[in-house]
């Protein structure tokens, strides 16, 4: 592709150009775009549209958005004109002064006849941004859009988070191979786009603790006492951690705090960030107004509260990305309408985990800023921060991410949409007795579980130690975590000379911590086999229950690690 761009001040980043010359060579009718959130997709739709048009492959486009918020910024750019109607109706653009017209979902879904005339009047480009919203003949949205745009000569499906499957049936104008799994064709993960410094690395946080129970069965109060590690009780114990009247989610809300303002001010080894900025996911509306004035009496200073079905959360979040304030608050719905490059710390205060959520969240914090040169600002080679929950499945999917688990988003449809499904239930409905028997008494304060970076989940045990060997041979604290991966690697002890834990086998260990690592490091085997096999991996972990006599958290640490050993020599053809 010649030198036409998404922004014309703006050169091409690599993987757009490649990207646009495999479109060329594909000749297709509908094709699909996967790359990770902050990595430029929007800026390479417009190019290529703007190309298209240019030639005479289309005469107009039209780009559909999954929300108001994402639906602005198309329309704020000048590379393909689009027009906008503000209701709730639609409508078509006006082709005096406009190449297309940006709309979402809904509007799509409220007016499809209106639409399908347009396409039938000229040749239109059709781009759908977040492709997965169109999955929901539930509620008629995947139907209508195709039916609205069925007609048009070319489609591009854009997605920055592929894991959302349809209920009821497959999203609308995408492809799937024989076993049901989608085809992407150009991805664009986060790892490469962190090594290309197109995107931020992202260091994890997991935090533990304790809650205390009274039980009022039988009429006789007694005390029980829970942790997110105790799985029969991990649901109930997380809703009473994110209560934001509790002391574990404010004390999370207190070390994010601290380290913004480190990030803010700097130190020796990492230049001052000063107008880095904050964000927590809440759980709810509720919680996330109660959070805002936790965050006011904690910084003096009012956060932004972004609540989707407010009338000023648009202007609300305008307002925190140009200004100069800390931190923001948002329920996660309006994730992915969050668009704020100087995000470094991020809370994730909600109970909600399933891998698009997920990624939508974190996505917030990768986007890097580029200087007057359009080159990654030095600076920013900092990693941002994600203070969360240490419960296990956030640990996965963390860990997952960072080593790029995913394989070319080879994903299974069946087993994603159960766990979607199942989790929706979950919250919105969950199984509570009216009269509840056992009510929290004592929250105690965030505890360190680990820490995740580039793909490697470190112990809060190992850290410390990390720490100690820091501060006894002068080294900056800041290098704690690389210490912390070098003693893993030579296996050393900080600072008795003894081994440091390297394998989850290790005697010194606590049991638990033996067996979130062996479930651990066999989950990611797992997954590997399963997909170098191309067997869907719920199969494969139906057979690996039958083989040792059970699912694997119900299984004993020995037959844990005869099942990691198993899977260790399993020889599977690359």
């Amino acid at each position: 592709m010649s030198a036409t761009q998404g922004n014309s001040n703006k050169k091409p980043r690599e993987w757009q150009l490649q990207a646009w010359d495999q479109y060329i060579r594909d000749e297709k009718s509908d094709w699909l775009l996967c790359a990770t959130p902050g990595a430029g997709k929007t800026t390479w739709a417009l190019g290529l549209a703007r190309r298209l048009l240019d030639n005479g492959t289309v005469e107009r486009v039209v780009v559909v958005a999954p929300t108001q918020t994402i639906r602005d910024q198309w329309k704020n750019q000048t590379v393909v004109h689009l027009d906008f109607v503000l209701n709730e109706h639609g409508g078509l653009e006006n082709a005096k002064d406009f190449e297309g017209i940006v709309l979402t979902y809904a509007q799509v879904a409220n007016q499809p006849d209106l639409q399908r005339m347009g396409c039938g009047r000229a040749k239109t480009l059709v781009i759908f941004d977040e492709i997965h919203h169109a999955g929901f003949p539930q509620q008629s949205w995947g139907d209508k859009a195709k039916y609205a745009f069925e007609g048009s000569v070319r489609r591009i499906e854009l997605t920055g988070t592929p894991w959302r499957r349809p209920g009821y049936g497959r999203i609308s104008f995408v492809s799937y191979d024989e076993k049901g799994k989608l085809l992407v064709d150009y991805a664009y993960e986060y790892g490469k786009a962190v090594r290309d410094k197109v995107c931020r690395s992202v260091e994890f946080r997991a935090y533990d603790g304790t809650v205390k129970y009274v039980s009022l069965e039988s009429c006789v109060p007694y005390t029980r006492e829970y942790t997110l590690e105790d799985e029969d009780d991990r649901t109930q114990v997380l809703r009473s951690l994110l209560n934001p009247s509790g002391e574990w989610i404010k004390s999370m809300i207190q070390m994010a705090h601290t380290e913004l303002l480190d990030i803010r001010a700097g130190n020796e080894e990492q230049g001052a960030i000063p107008d880095a900025k904050g964000l927590v996911i809440a759980d709810n509306q509720t919680d996330a107004r109660t959070i805002g004035k936790l965050l006011e009496r904690m910084t003096n200073e009012k956060p932004a509260i972004i609540i989707s079905d407010e009338p000023d959360a648009k202007q609300a979040l305008e307002a925190f990305k140009s200004g100069s304030g800390l931190w923001a608050v948002a329920v996660n719905q309006v994730s992915e309408g969050v668009d704020v490059p100087a995000l470094y710390v991020g809370v994730y205060a909600t109970r909600k985990k399933t891998p698009l959520i997920f990624r939508q969240i974190v996505g917030r914090f990768v986007r890097r800023r580029v200087d007057a040169k359009d080159e990654p600002r030095i600076e920013e080679d900092r990693s941002a921060v994600v203070f969360m929950p240490a419960v296990q499945t956030l640990k996965d999917l963390a860990s997952d991410m960072q080593n790029e688990l995913r394989h070319n988003l080879k994903l299974e449809i069946e087993e994603g949409e159960r766990e979607y499904q199942q989790e929706r239930s979950n919250l919105n409905g969950e199984n509570e007795d009216d009269d509840p028997i056992e009510l929290p008494t004592d929250i105690s304060p965030a505890e360190l579980d680990s820490i995740i970076t580039s793909g490697t989940v470190y112990s809060s045990a190992e850290y410390t130690e990390a720490q100690n060997v820091a501060k006894q041979v002068g080294i900056p604290l800041t290098y704690a975590i690389n210490l912390a991966a070098a003693m893993r690697l030579k296996g050393l002890a900080a600072s008795s000379s003894s081994s440091l834990p390297s394998e989850p086998e290790a005697r010194e260990m606590p049991r638990h911590k033996v067996r979130d690592a062996l479930l651990q490091r066999i989950n990611q085997l797992a997954k590997s086999k399963a997909l170098t096999l191309g067997v869907p991996f719920k199969d494969f972990n139906r057979d690996l229950a039958k083989r040792f006599g059970g699912a694997r958290r119900a299984l004993s640490i020995e037959k844990l690690k005869e099942q990691l050993l198993y899977l260790e020599q399993l020889q599977v053809d690359e």
